[in-house]
């Protein structure tokens, strides 16, 4: 797996986001993500939202709520009721307070156009994990980005072009987005990477390897592209 992301150090000045997510990779050898969502207003009709079907640039059906295995909602710490709509969308019951949505994802799917999630690395495009709140996707949106809990984690590292809030360089903690599309327009990809240099980034993740890697340079674009080719041929190779 190659994952090419643009690094970029601006932090988003406004500190109001209506929609905040929090996503932790909950369960590396289970290959669950737990994701938690809030929405400070929701509709007072009650708040319809759903996940994706396809990705931006890759246009077939993907179903991607099919990985959803548990989903609850809440309200001022009590549940709210849910109804599933079809088989990406849900409506809640009104609520007056603050509404959050939590649910479990399984993520194992090797392609770049998901998620996948071991002991190894996590990786996830937004399209499968995060829902889209309808009437709010023009929003600003923040994701808080968690590792999983041990020590053996203890390397782990984030890759992402999102922009950072409080998250150190290639941290975890908090990113920003403007809206949902630009959400949903930066893959993350988190494991132990070898670092160097401050512009472009490029990160392989190979199942021979149990490991990644991310490398960036001031060089030229062309020659990381040449780095990767290189680094594909080893991974063939072993």
């Amino acid at each position: 797996m190659i994952i090419a992301t643009a690094y970029s150090p601006t932090l988003y000045m406004t500190t109001n986001y209506p929609i905040r997510f929090q996503i932790t990779a909950k369960q590396p050898g289970a290959h669950l993500f737990e994701v938690v969502c809030t929405v400070d207003a929701p509709d007072s009709a009650g708040q319809v939202f759903s996940l994706p079907a396809w990705i931006p640039g890759s246009y077939m059906i993907r179903d991607f709520a099919k990985n959803i295995v548990q989903l609850w909602v809440s309200s001022g710490g009590r549940p709210v009721a849910v109804h599933k709509l079809d088989k990406g969308t849900w409506q809640c019951a009104p609520c007056s307070q603050a509404l959050t949505v939590r649910y479990e994802v399984y993520a194992w799917d090797l392609s770049v156009r998901a998620a996948h999630l071991d002991t190894t690395h996590g990786f996830f495009n937004g399209t499968s994990v995060f829902v889209k709140m309808h009437g709010k996707q023009h929003l600003p949106h923040e994701v808080e980005i968690r590792p999983p809990v041990g020590e053996v984690y203890g390397e782990w590292r984030v890759a992402t072009g999102m922009a950072r809030l409080d998250a150190p360089p290639h941290g975890f903690g908090r990113y920003g987005a403007a809206d949902y599309d630009e959400l949903i327009d930066h893959p993350v990809e988190m494991g132990t990477f070898t670092l160097a240099g401050p512009w472009h980034i490029i990160c392989f993740w190979s199942r021979r390897w149990a490991a990644a890697m991310a490398v960036w340079s001031t060089a030229p674009l062309a020659r990381c592209c040449a780095a990767a080719t290189i680094c594909r041929s080893a991974i063939k190779q072993r």
